[in-house]
Order: C-alpha cells, then sequence, then structure tokens
C-alpha cells in the first residue's frame, strides 16, 4: 500500500471519529480539523525528516485531511443515523420550522419545510435520506476542506518556527 497520505489518512479518521462525538461535534469544523492538518504535518515531517515546511506544502496536507475528514465523518454520521434512525436534524427540525415562519421571508417556505420534513420522514422510518445524505456530504467536504486548509496553514506556519527556535537553541 502507498503510505505516502497516511497521516492524512490516519488524522483524517481520527478528526471524523471525534466528529461524530455529540460533546465535540460543535467544534468539529473550527477546532478538530484544524488540528487535525496540524498533526498531519507534525506526522509527514517526522517521517520524512523535513525541517521546514512550505506554505504550499502545508495548504496541500491540510486540504487532503479536511477532505479526508469530510469523507470519513459523513460516512461515519449516515451510518450513526441509519442505525438509530435519527440524528441532529430530525431532531432539530421542529425549530427550525419555528424559526424558518418566524423570519417572513416574501417567498413561500412551505416547500422548503414539506422537503425537510420529508426527510426526516425518511430517516425516522428507513434510517436514511438521499437528500440529506447528499446535502450532508457536500457541506462537510467543503467546510473541512476550508478549515483543514486553514490549520495546514497555520500548522506550517507553527511548525516551521518551533523548527527555528530549536536550531537557535542549539547554538
Amino acid at each position: 500500500m502507498n503510505q505516502k497520505y497516511s497521516p492524512a489518512l490516519v488524522c483524517g479518521f481520527g478528526a471524523a471519529v471525534l466528529m461524530t462525538l455529540p460533546g465535540l461535534k460543535s467544534f468539529s469544523c473550527c477546532l478538530i480539523v484544524p488540528f487535525a492538518a496540524g498533526l498531519s504535518l507534525y506526522f509527514e515531517q517526522r517521517l520524512h525528516g523535513v525541517s521546514v515546511i512550505s506554505m504550499s506544502k502545508g495548504a496541500f496536507w491540510g486540504l487532503i485531511t479536511g477532505l479526508f475528514a469530510g469523507m470519513f465523518g459523513s460516512v461515519l454520521e449516515t451510518l450513526m443515523t441509519f442505525l438509530l434512525k435519527s440524528n441532529d436534524f430530525v431532531m432539530a427540525l421542529p425549530e427550525m420550522e419555528k424559526a424558518l415562519r418566524e423570519l417572513k421571508i416574501p417567498i413561500s417556505i412551505d416547500e422548503s419545510i414539506k422537503l425537510f420534513r420529508q426527510m426526516a420522514n425518511k430517516i425516522r422510518v428507513t434510517g436514511f435520506s438521499f437528500t440529506y445524505t447528499a446535502v450532508m456530504f457536500f457541506s462537510n467536504l467543503f467546510t473541512d476542506a476550508l478549515f483543514g486548509l486553514i490549520g495546514g496553514l497555520i500548522g506550517s506556519s507553527y511548525l516551521n518556527k518551533r523548527n527555528i527556535e530549536k536550531s537557535e537553541d542549539k547554538q
């Protein structure tokens, strides 16, 4: 097996597992994914003995880690939804309907609410809604890739600074 992308794969999977935990789910995009991207850079640095990581390499590793996290996170959330026949979307639907009605948008929101109810009903009955899964998959892929990219840039900057400080301490 080609182990070139194994740091991103391992850290992306670890982030995905943490993203499925109820208490940590709300921190997934802003903390977990960027941290996983930085950690994958650290592992990449340790595996290949590189002392300086370019910003483009940091961005690349962050992006790949975020894509893996989004992909694995979507698969795990779909599996949990299938097994439990419920998820955050189903539980939050009544409040979401209430909030949409209070917005008093000039266009009719009845069709949107009807679609949301159909998705929630399919999840309650079968544990799966293709529409919900597709929207969740692309949403997770986009946001996790974006925050992974940011984490990769921050991680490469941090690791380079740390390596400079270490080399100055040795002198």
